[in-house]
């Protein structure tokens, strides 16, 4: 086993290991998302350019700034139907190999740790081959993420608003308080629970079991904060790449097909990052409650 993978690792070695990872392994982990999304991209640009949006926008009113992020704004003044449709069923597209692309970092990922021949055309050849298991984890989480956000969320909010309004009356500063507080813990409630969810998709490709739910419920037991924690600091730090960018580029290129293309590379490479940690973290977290170098060790011995 590649213990580099394999091994049971602290909170800081995993962030560590999955930026190694995106680095040492770039051309090969970058290359599973380019052959999956990068035609849809490549199309999209097309899409942008028939609807009239100029490739690369310049200046010609001498304001430079602000023509740039007025352009952000502004939509060309005829839309065709057909472009409209073809745009739709893009977006469509990308929402159904998002999950196959993530499965296929598993699979990559999983060799590796494995020792197994590994290659971008083996990865994605087995996700497709759990392509509905995938879709139908996907879809049944999708639901549940639904039902949590909104059912609870409503009577949630009734409760809490019930309850800071009959302190307002007596104690309004109080009353603002605990209205914050309480909106805040059941935010923070909501979002445990869907990481106590959320590694599904490692038990549907590498375990091969549908729909994973109560896998990663077990995977996950006693170590819910430090999921979440891993989840929130590589998510932030994407977010923080993303914005940094985006508002940057949108300065010089307006709303333009470059300015789209270059978002849109941006965003693979960071899709990358997020595919690479959640697999490194469900390979963390499976060697944890599989003991699965343990296991190893014993084969060896025997």
């Amino acid at each position: 086993m590649n213990e580099w993978i394999g091994k049971p690792k602290r909170f800081g070695e995993v962030l560590d290991q999955t930026f190694r990872l995106c680095k040492n392994r770039f051309s090969e982990l970058f290359l599973i998302t380019l052959v999956l999304f990068g035609p849809i991209y490549l199309l999209e640009a097309i899409v942008s350019l028939l609807s009239g949006t100029s490739f690369f926008t310049v200046d010609t009113t001498g304001g430079f700034w602000k023509s740039r992020v007025t352009s952000f704004f502004t939509t060309p003044d005829s839309v065709n139907a057909g472009l409209v449709v073809l745009t739709i069923v893009l977006g469509f597209a990308s929402m159904l190999l998002y999950p196959v692309a993530q499965g296929a970092y598993l699979v990559f990922l999983g060799r590796l740790k494995d020792n197994a021949s590994v290659s971008p055309k083996i990865a994605i050849k087995q996700a497709f081959s759990r392509f509905w298991p995938i879709i139908g984890s996907y879809l049944l989480f999708g639901l549940i993420f639904t039902g949590i956000l909104c059912v609870p969320t409503v009577v949630l909010v009734l409760l809490i608003s019930g309850i800071s309004a009959l302190t307002f009356t007596a104690f309004p500063v109080i009353g603002i308080i605990l209205g914050v507080v309480l909106l805040l813990a059941a935010a923070l409630f909501i979002m445990l629970l869907l990481t106590r969810l959320s590694l599904f998709l490692g038990a549907v490709v590498i375990d091969k079991t549908a729909p994973g739910l109560s896998r990663s419920w077990q995977l996950t037991r006693k170590q819910t904060w430090r999921t979440f924690g891993l989840f929130l600091v590589v998510i932030l730090l994407t977010m923080l790449v993303q914005f940094a960018v985006e508002g940057s580029l949108i300065l010089l290129l307006g709303n333009s097909v470059l300015y789209s293309m270059i978002i849109g590379l941006v965003g693979l490479i960071l899709d990358m990052v997020m595919f690479v940690a959640y697999s490194v973290i469900y390979f963390d977290l499976k060697a944890r409650y599989d003991a699965d170098d343990l296991k190893e060790m014993i084969a060896n011995y025997d």
